[in-house]
């Protein structure tokens, strides 16, 4: 049987589709009928590991209003913890770090891998992802381990600060990474290649940054750099580590009391 059809509109030329009558396109709606905003339905999370969802909450159910974002609380039995991805510390509400999951539906291992390789020795599987669990159980996902640097005691997501770069008007290709540092960890640096007939400068872009992010989250060093001084893979996508060796050549170029940059 074909999908649900409706009467055209008047002036149609024939049946139109159902969008209601399809799962995953139709309005979400609470259990009295009345539309879900978008921003109040929970940002599911899963992975293959985990055959579907680990943190959800009912399709019928908006998130209260100081969760918005949030993916939602624990489905299908599963155990959820945070740690710190250096320590392994078990951290407690709200503290940002790499989400461990046990139980429910996930994988007994992969094939071939010696399942200690895979899981710690109480059973908990390492996802990568890096969230924060509030204390009423509410998950919210903040990035991948691998996007995220360590600053000053805080983890902060590399992609967060593109983001907010490449909001802004004079800024067509932004690139964060982290260097290391032996006083607080990472040093947050970026590279930006400006749009044309834009002229930035550092202290303009750190300046528009701080009205968008945490002061600790602003890059403490910015260059602005030509379109052809951006290195590429053969797959168009930014060689990450050979650019972050090409900010720390051009910091270490610098006087030494201006590597580091001002205070942000």
């Amino acid at each position: 049987m074909g999908p649900a059809t409706r009467p055209a509109a008047r002036g149609g030329r024939g049946p139109g589709i159902d969008i209601e009558s399809i799962g995953g396109l139709a309005q979400l709606r609470d259990s009295n009928g009345k539309p879900i905003p978008a921003e109040r339905a929970a940002n599911m999370l899963g992975m293959t590991e985990s055959f579907g969802p680990h943190s959800s909450e009912p399709l019928d159910t908006a998130v209260p209003a100081h969760r918005v974002g949030s993916s939602g609380r624990a489905t299908s039995d599963y155990e959820r913890r945070v740690v710190d991805p250096a320590t392994g510390e078990v951290l407690g509400p709200g503290r940002s770090g790499e989400l461990q999951l046990r139980g429910g539906g996930l994988m007994k291992g992969f094939y071939k891998v010696d399942p200690r390789e895979v899981f710690t020795p109480d059973g908990f599987y390492p996802t990568g992802d890096i969230v924060r669990i509030e204390e009423d159980g509410h998950l919210f996902f903040e990035g991948r381990r691998g996007d995220m640097l360590k600053t000053s005691g805080a983890n902060v997501s590399r992609l967060e600060v593109e983001a907010a770069l490449r909001a802004l008007p004079e800024v067509a290709l932004p690139i964060v990474v982290g260097l290391p540092d032996a006083e607080i960890g990472q040093l947050i640096v970026a590279a930006v290649v400006p749009t044309e007939g834009s002229v930035p400068t550092e202290a303009s872009l750190q300046a528009a940054l701080r009205e968008r992010l945490s002061s600790y989250k602003v890059p403490r060093r910015i260059l602005v750099i030509a379109p052809d001084e951006v290195l590429w893979t053969s797959s168009n996508k930014v060689r990450l580590a050979d650019m972050a060796k090409m900010i720390a050549t051009r910091l270490e170029a610098l006087p030494r009391a201006e590597r580091r940059g001002r205070e942000t």
